[in-house]
């Protein structure tokens, strides 16, 4: 349960409509939210467009409550004095509402009949108001408590303001009267922070009631630095603009009835804002794993609180098997190995059965010396039925690592097959970085090849991973489709792989092929290290052997600067960048004599005649 007062010095803020707003917006996210009227003086939130569940039952609420107590020493059942918005059945959320009291003739002479001091004083509302806060918690299971406080100096806003919330909400029109009001308070939140046992009261700052006007002369700038320096906060929370409708005569509930609107999505805007600290919500809790915890060097987040985060979501959420996994993909990445291992293994009993869960597990397993128990995990990864290209491209990866003779299987997995096709080509791309993966590859190229969507593509990858594994006849029947198409016909790509194929077959360049290439080049220079890589040999081929190094130093120079996998038509395979450096030496070598062939010819030389 995470309470949140809604705080201002002034009234006419628009705080009240806030509240209402942000309230509503959380239960249409799936939460379970109270608010509650103590703004006993000024009560409203019961007249917003939140119809009553029941609505012939008699309203009570704060004011009654605190009588009651009074009247006879006990702390009443706060059920009594709560009641249930039927706003909500299209949500899975749930709303409640506790009002300041009952709206009839005695209500004023009620609230005037409470001594707030001596109730505190001399009969334990200090007590009372915390029994009040665990009968929320225990009867509705709030995920939110939201408290519309009194305005102004007075014991009811430091009841709000101090004993009961885990953050504040303070709202401010920039002009002096408010921040001067706003500072004390401010003061006497943080002081109480520090004094009290409890942890420091997250506090939020809302500039509101902001006309929506240009800022030609920086009016609005310099209010925005005058209130962060003496109210010392280093950003906004938010900023609510005055909207100009006659709907806010009907104090309509804006992100229930025109959630499109601007004045909505600032309201939408503050409710996520005042969920991120929340950890006790899942959402935020995921997020938090998810982005902030990996690097808490880019957020600014210090390794005491980092741990208590980590420990705090541990223990709230010891039976949720997506956030234990969660959290064992963060202690992996913090190497703490035998933790993360342990996490799963709660995860998985806790009925984990998600490919990220699998994948994770293979991983750790992997890492822990349990190949056996990697490859368990990467086959149920395969057919689960959320695996994306994300997870089976990674557990593509570790079978390459691990144990290539496995990677046979992913074609044919029931995951795989569901992948889109570009899913599917891009795991093949991921393969032909390897001669191990080159087999699989060809596989799948050979079934998506036909597909629109990556015909050109396919077609090309396919040729090459024939090349690198020295079938150049089969390579040169699809380029030439059989040998209806004529070399002429070819674009720069196909010729160069063509006259590729070629030297494997006849052991020997064809300076004709290559002129070609070369000729093409001239229409529209290839400007990346690929090419650079593969002009420089059809270059050489040419008796260009000057302009082949020229060519060979671009294509180095762009990696160096420009680090990345590139396909190395030397082995032709897609590699990393250091290993594409070495291919570039090579090939450096063959223009300066030193070599006779490029490495897929010299690898392929003696195969079967079946397999070229």
């Amino acid at each position: 349960m995470h309470v949140v007062t809604f705080y201002s010095y002034k009234g006419g803020t628009g705080r009240s409509m806030a509240l209402v707003n942000v309230a509503v917006e959380l239960a249409k996210s799936g939460l379970r939210v109270l608010i509650v009227d103590f703004d006993l003086e000024a009560p409203g939130l019961d007249t917003f467009n939140l119809p009553r569940a029941h609505p012939e039952e008699p309203i009570k609420g704060i004011v009654d409550f605190v009588h009651q107590y009074l009247a006879t020493g006990e702390s009443p059942d706060v059920s009594e004095f709560v009641y249930a918005s039927s706003f909500t059945p299209n949500f899975s959320g749930k709303l409640w509402v506790m009002p300041a009291g009952k709206s009839d003739s005695e209500y004023d002479k009620q609230i005037k009949s409470i001594d707030w001091q001596d109730l505190y004083e001399n009969r334990h509302g200090y007590l009372l108001f915390e029994d009040l806060k665990a009968q929320w918690k225990e009867l509705f299971k709030p995920d939110y408590v939201l408290i519309d406080s009194r305005t102004g100096h007075t014991d009811v806003g430091g009841i709000c303001t101090r004993q009961l919330p885990d953050a504040a909400v303070l709202f401010f029109v920039p002009d002096e009267q408010n921040l001067r009001g706003l500072q004390t308070v401010v003061s006497q939140i943080r002081a109480s922070s520090i004094t009290a046992s409890k942890k420091a009261i997250k506090l939020h700052f809302v500039m509101s009631r902001v006309p929506d006007l240009d800022d030609e002369e920086g009016i609005l700038a310099r209010a925005k630095i005058q209130t962060s320096d003496r109210l010392k906060y280093e950003e906004l929370s938010g900023m609510i603009h005055q909207y100009q409708s006659l709907t806010l005569l009907n104090q309509s509930v804006f992100t229930l009835d025109r959630p499109r609107t601007k004045l909505a999505r600032e309201y939408q805007a503050l409710a996520k804002v005042i969920r991120q600290d929340n950890l006790d919500d899942r959402e935020v809790a995921l997020e938090f794993l998810d982005q902030t915890a990996p690097h808490p060097k880019l957020h600014g987040i210090p390794a005491k609180e980092l741990e208590e985060h980590i420990e705090r979501i541990r223990t709230k959420y010891d039976d949720d098997p997506e956030i234990l996994t969660r959290l064992a993909v963060l202690l992996r990445r913090q190497r703490r190995f035998e933790d993360a291992l342990a996490l799963l293994e709660k995860a998985g009993a806790a009925g984990a059965n998600s490919a990220e869960f699998h994948l994770v597990n293979a991983e750790l397993l992997s890492l822990n010396g349990d190949l056996p128990g990697a490859l368990r995990e990467v086959d149920r990864l395969m057919t689960a039925n959320d695996a994306t290209y994300v997870e089976i491209r990674a557990a593509s990866r570790l079978l390459l690592q691990r144990q290539p003779e496995s990677l046979q299987n992913i074609a044919q997995a029931p995951a795989f097959k569901r992948l889109e096709v570009e899913g599917q080509y891009y795991i093949a791309n991921e393969l032909s970085g390897s001669s191990d993966g080159l087999p699989v590859a060809m596989e799948i190229l050979r079934s998506i090849i036909d597909r629109p969507e990556v015909k050109n593509v396919a077609s090309n990858d396919l040729v090459r991973n024939l090349i690198a594994l020295g079938r150049f006849g089969a390579a040169i029947d699809i380029l030439s489709d059989g040998g209806k198409r004529s070399t002429e016909e070819f674009q720069i790509v196909d010729v160069f792989n063509y006259a590729m194929a070629q030297w494997g077959l006849s052991s020997a360049p064809s300076p004709e092929l290559f002129q070609r290439v070369v000729e093409l080049d001239a229409l529209e220079r290839v400007d990346n290290a690929n090419g650079h890589q593969c002009l420089a040999i059809a270059l050489w081929a040419t008796n260009d052997a000057e302009g082949a190094l020229a060519r060979i130093g671009e294509a180095w120079q762009q990696i160096a600067s420009r680090p990345r996998p590139t396909f190395s038509c030397w082995s032709y395979m897609r590699l990393a960048p250091d290993r594409f450096l070495e291919d570039l030496q090579e090939t450096r070598r063959l223009i300066e004599g030193e070599l006779s062939e490029p490495q897929f010819i010299t690898q392929n030389r003696g195969r079967p005649a079946e397999a070229t």
